[in-house]
Formats: structure tokens, C-alpha cells, sequence
């Protein structure tokens, strides 16, 4: 039997929408204290209708929502907010606050009828603004902080309200790649130390992989049983809700560009191994030349990225010497290709095969550096 008090969130046989229109129907799941979720699917496909369901801003059409064990409906506004914080994209701040205003707003559960911020108000504010690193931006107009300051800050106010839950509705949208990182890296560490509840949606399944404990994937109407990232984000799932088809590798979480010379005799052959050939790879793809690549073996770093572009990928045993017929095999593809280029792989006792490979290139003048 399930234990409805150890669960921050749970939704049973949810059904919600807009009006008549059904978005998502027979929701369910569980989210504990300390653990990130996160919702993954495709513009449109319902993420914001849940997560509104389970702030209690949309109301359901069937089923139910439990917030720490207790009917969601059940709860007042201010009681709400004193376990729940929430950040959504959407909301606006005042034009003329100050960051530290923004942040105080998060203390609205517990300041009375008047708002007045008493000793303690004040520490949760200084101590939400430090945990993220925006005490300097204190006195500046919330208006001018650059998109990464400004979820920063918003991040203080949901903490702020010291709540056991937050929710956040695409927080890395218009963040850049090392604003993204730092925001999800607050909300794991969170989870870990303080025990904090996480349901976050999500665009990258490759952020998805590095923070959420468990991930809830939104398609066609349904939400799948939540999974362990590794098993939600293979690359079965990701052709059922993306249509995502080789190009998507789930080991690192992201997808190439798909192939645009399929059947066509490669023009040239990358020598290369331990990941020395992907920028090569990339950029041959983006000149749009059909290539082939090897010697390595699945094992290797260059496998998932010379797969899903090479036009032909010469392969070997992993953990292995290069055997006679698969150096054959290469020498072959060398003969009819009009370049090789020497990717400057790691080199070791079992590249002995690639040094000739890259000799009788060099012999037929069709060696070239990458």
C-alpha cells in the first residue's frame, strides 16, 4: 500500500483541459521529497496543462491530485503556497521592483494581511538570495536583469516561501548553455540537501539525463508511467514522441543532423578513434559530403555521432587488434575514396592497422590533416 504522507505529489486517474477539450487523461504518479521529475515532450503536447493541474491554477476534469497526502482542493491559497512554490514562465513581475522585492513577494504566505515583513521574513529572503548567488543584484530594477539574472531571482522568491515542493514550468527557455547548467545544478542540489520535491518540464532530454531522478514523458494525449531517464529517454520512446529515427543517441541524450547522402559513394575516409573524428564528422555533414569512417569498434567515442552520419563505418572487435579482414576492408574503401584525412587519433599498440592505413594514403597522395 502506497504511503500518501511520505509522497510532496501524486495524481490518480488525472484528467484535465480547457473547457471541453481533454489535453492529457488518465494521468498518474508520485513524485517524493528530494527527488527531481521531469517532464519531457513534445510544444503543445500538455506539460503546462499538468503542471497548472498540479499548482491547482487549472481544475480537473476527472481524478485527483494529492499534495502531501491531502486532496489539493482541500487546501487554501495561503496554505498552498506555505509547500508549494511555483516557477512559470508566464507570470509577470512589477515593472519598477527591485530584485529584493521580487524575491520578498515569496514570503506573502506568511506575512499577514498587511504584508509587513517582520526579522524572520527578512533572514528566509537573505538566505534564498545567497543560496543563489544574487545578493549584488539587491537594489537592481528587476526589469533590466539579463534572462539569466532573472530566473536567478525568481528562483529566490519560490525558495523563499521555504516550501517542500517547487514547480517550474520551462525554467531554461531563453537561458544560455551555462545558465541552464547552474540553474538545474541549484535545483539538484537542492533536492539532495534539503529533501525539496522537483517537478520541472523540460525541452533537453540531454539535461533531463544529467539532473531528474525520474522522467515523465507527455505524448498523444497520455502521460507514460514515470521511469528512470536512462529507460524513459531510449531511443524507442524518442521515435514514438519526437519522431526522432537514428539520428537520436540515447546514451548522451541529443540527436545529429540527419543524413543527406544516403547511397552515395563516400568521397572521403576519416581515420580516427577515442572521439578524435566527431568534429571532423560534423563538419563533413554540414558540407554536405558523404563519407566513411574507421577503424574502431562500438566501444569507441567515435561510434555514436560516425554511425549516424558516415555513408559507411568500417568496424573491429572491441578490446581487440584490427583483424586481417577488417584492415582488407579499409584498404578497399581507402582505394576508391579521393581523400583520407588523418584525424589525429590517440595512438597505442592497437593502432598499428591505422598507421598503415594512414602510410598508404600518404603513398597515393590523398593524405590530408584534419
Amino acid at each position: 500500500m502506497r504511503n500518501k504522507q511520505r509522497e510532496k505529489l501524486a495524481a490518480e486517474g488525472v484528467k484535465t483541459g480547457y473547457g471541453a477539450r481533454v489535453v492529457l487523461s488518465e494521468v498518474a504518479f508520485e513524485l517524493h521529497p528530494g527527488e527531481v521529475m521531469a517532464l519531457l515532450g513534445p510544444n503543445g503536447a500538455g506539460k503546462s496543462t499538468l503542471l497548472k493541474s498540479a499548482a491547482g491554477q487549472l481544475a480537473l476534469q476527472g481524478g485527483s491530485i494529492y499534495l502531501e497526502g491531502k486532496d489539493l482542493q482541500a487546501y487554501s491559497g495561503r496554505e498552498r503556497a506555505a509547500c508549494m512554490a511555483l516557477l512559470f514562465t508566464e507570470r509577470r513581475e512589477p515593472e519598477f521592483a527591485t530584485a529584493r522585492e521580487v524575491v520578498e513577494a515569496g514570503r506573502y504566505p506568511y506575512t499577514g494581511r498587511f504584508g509587513t515583513l517582520r526579522e524572520q521574513d527578512h533572514a528566509a529572503v537573505a538566505r534564498a538570495m545567497a543560496y543563489v548567488c544574487t545578493e549584488e543584484l539587491r537594489e537592481r530594477p528587476f526589469a533590466e536583469l539579463s534572462d539569466g539574472q532573472r530566473q536567478r531571482v525568481l528562483l529566490a522568491r519560490a525558495l523563499a516561501q521555504e516550501p517542500r515542493l517547487i514547480l517550474l514550468d520551462e525554467p531554461t527557455a531563453f537561458l544560455d548553455l551555462r545558465h541552464k547548467i547552474e540553474l538545474l545544478g541549484l535545483l539538484r542540489d537542492f533536492a539532495t540537501r534539503e529533501g525539496l520535491a522537483v517537478l520541472v518540464s523540460l525541452h533537453e532530454p540531454d539535461l533531463a539525463l544529467k539532473c531528474a531522478d525520474r522522467v515523465l514523458l507527455v505524448a498523444d494525449g497520455k502521460v507514460l508511467p514515470p521511469a528512470a531517464p536512462e529507460e524513459a529517454l531510449s531511443e524507442e520512446n524518442m521515435r514514438r514522441i519526437y519522431g526522432l529515427g537514428a539520428t537520436y543517441d540515447a546514451l548522451s541524450g541529443s540527436a545529429e543532423l540527419p543524413r543527406r547522402t544516403e547511397g552515395t559513394p563516400p568521397d572521403t575516409l576519416v581515420l580516427a578513434g577515442g572521439g578524435s573524428g566527431i568534429p571532423v564528422y560534423r563538419r563533413l555533414r554540414r558540407e554536405g559530403t558523404s563519407f566513411a569512417a574507421g577503424i574502431f569498434s562500438p566501444a569507441d567515442l567515435d561510434y555514436p555521432v560516425a554511425i549516424r552520419l558516415a555513408e559507411k563505418v568500417i568496424e573491429t572487435a572491441p578490446y581487440e587488434p584490427v583483424s586481417a579482414p577488417d584492415l582488407q576492408a579499409a584498404k578497399a574503401c581507402l582505394s576508391k575514396v579521393r581523400r583520407v584525412i588523418w584525424a589525429e587519433p590517440p595512438l597505442g599498440s592497437g593502432n598499428a592497422a591505422l598507421l598503415a592505413l594512414r602510410e598508404l594514403a600518404e603513398s597515393k597522395g590523398i593524405l590530408e590533416q584534419k
